[in-house]
Formats: C-alpha cells, sequence, structure tokens
C-alpha cells in the first residue's frame, strides 16, 4: 500500500513581504489622491464662501451708496434739504449740502446720509426710518434724515474681520477695506481732471461725486497650501507699510478673493 506524504502549503517570507510593499504602495496612493481631495475641496469652499461673501457686500454696499443724497420733495432746495451737522460718535461733521463723509478717528469706511423714500424704510442697520407724513413728494425734516455710517472693523484673525453698519455687524470676513472718494467740482456737477482722495483725508471743502471701496475678503487659515496667493500679493502692493506688515503676520495660508466697485452718487449728478 502506498503512502502519500503530506506537505503544509502557505506562503514563504519573502512572498509575505512582497504581499505587504504592494499593499502599502496602494495605501499611499489612495491617501495622497483623498488629501488632494478634501484640499481641493477646501479651497473651493473657502473660495465660493470669499465670493458670496463679496457679492453680499457690493449688494449692500451699492444699495446705500445709491440712496446718498436722495430728497422726497425734487424742488427743495439742496442747503435745505441737507443742512451742516456736527460729528457724531462714529462720523466726522457733515459740511451743508454734503451727504458724505469720512468716518472719525481715522476709521476706515464712510458715512452717508438721505431722506427716507418712505415710512417704515429699512437702513443696513435694519432699523424702520419714520416719517411723520409719510404723503409723496413731501420733504422729510431733519428729525427724520437717514444717516449711515460704514465701518471695517479690523481682526489679527483675519477672517473675523468685518463690515458694520451703524454698529451693528453686516458680514465678517472682511481682512482689510479701502475707500476713496470722487471729487466733483464746485460749481458744476462733474468730476476733477484726478479725483480720487482718500476718505481718511476728507476735509470739509471737499465736494465728493461718488465712493469707490474695495474689500480683501480671506478665508480661514491654513487653507491654501504650497502656493502664493496673487491676490493677497497685489492688495500688499497697494497698501501702506503697517498695513502690509500687519497682513503678513497674519497670513497663515488663507484664501484670498477681493472686491471693488465705484459707484457715482446719483442724486448728486445729471
Amino acid at each position: 500500500m502506498r503512502h502519500i506524504k503530506a506537505h503544509n502549503l502557505g506562503l514563504s517570507m519573502i512572498e509575505l513581504l512582497v504581499a505587504l510593499a504592494i499593499s502599502s504602495f496602494l495605501i499611499l496612493g489612495i491617501t495622497q489622491v483623498y488629501i488632494n481631495n478634501k484640499s481641493n475641496y477646501d479651497f473651493q469652499q473657502s473660495q465660493a464662501s470669499n465670493m458670496d461673501a463679496g457679492r453680499f457686500l457690493q449688494i449692500v454696499l451699492n444699495e446705500q451708496i445709491a440712496k446718498a443724497g436722495y430728497r422726497r420733495a425734487p424742488d427743495q432746495e439742496f442747503e435745505n434739504a441737507f443742512k451742516a451737522r456736527a460729528a457724531t460718535d462714529e462720523c466726522a461733521a457733515f459740511a451743508k449740502e454734503a451727504v458724505v463723509t469720512s468716518l472719525k478717528d481715522n476709521a476706515t469706511g464712510f458715512c452717508i446720509r438721505y431722506q427716507p423714500a418712505v415710512s417704515g424704510e429699512q437702513a443696513c442697520d435694519g432699523v424702520d426710518l419714520t416719517l411723520s407724513n409719510p404723503s409723496a413728494f413731501i420733504s422729510a425734516s431733519d428729525g427724520e434724515m437717514a444717516y449711515v455710517a460704514i465701518k471695517h472693523e479690523w481682526n489679527n484673525d483675519l477672517h473675523q474681520g468685518k463690515i458694520t453698519c451703524n454698529g451693528q455687524d453686516l458680514i465678517e470676513g472682511v481682512a482689510d477695506f479701502n475707500v476713496e472718494f470722487l471729487l466733483g467740482q464746485t460749481l458744476e456737477r462733474r468730476f476733477q481732471s484726478n479725483p480720487y482722495k482718500k476718505a481718511s483725508d476728507y476735509n470739509a471743502t471737499d465736494i465728493v461725486r461718488g465712493i469707490k471701496y474695495s474689500a480683501l475678503l480671506a478665508s480661514r487659515p491654513n487653507q491654501r497650501s504650497g502656493m502664493d496667493s496673487n491676490v493677497f500679493n497685489q492688495w500688499k502692493n497697494n497698501a501702506d507699510a503697517d498695513t502690509k506688515a500687519k497682513l503678513d503676520s497674519n497670513d497663515n495660508n488663507r484664501i484670498y478673493q477681493m472686491v471693488s466697485s465705484t459707484q457715482v452718487l446719483r442724486n448728486l449728478v445729471p
């Protein structure tokens, strides 16, 4: 009778090591794909958030600026509609007939004023504006004038910087904010040949015919990896030394978006 000798079958140590090496490469490859996809997702989400914030800011500010200098009664003299007004906690003084002024204490932003079109109209702070006589073409009294202060509040955590309206938070994620006034002629409602002037340099003799603003939107930190931001570098090239130093020290690999707009004061020009 023949006896069959049984053999134990299995993997050798070399085969096991080869299998482990191949598995390791596959795991590393899959992990890298996941990391890349996660980075791309975070980048796209941060950029989309910046773009949404920028669009919202433009909509609100453009709507407010368009109201500057509005009179309910077209036949009311401008000097009677917009009298001189002393400085307040937020705004510098308004000169006679001026509907735009700067903020106090070199803060970044601007102030505007206008007569509400209808009773119950809201400014960007959400407060109702009331009129004692809501009938059409009846001028508003001095006490019914709408005053709007737009201000940028800096934060070293750049995505926590914000724009406020009369002290109420309007939007966060604004790392930096610039405002320039477009100056006009004294006797004619047209612009000067070189009209741009920083809002912080405004004085009572300036005739403001428009407002130009630009905002730098910033994401949370560590959303940008291994690359420079062209938007960030371009913004810094136009910033003063102090602002540039603050932005550099608080960058922390954020993603940036820039928005800007120039609005002519349509109630002050032909």
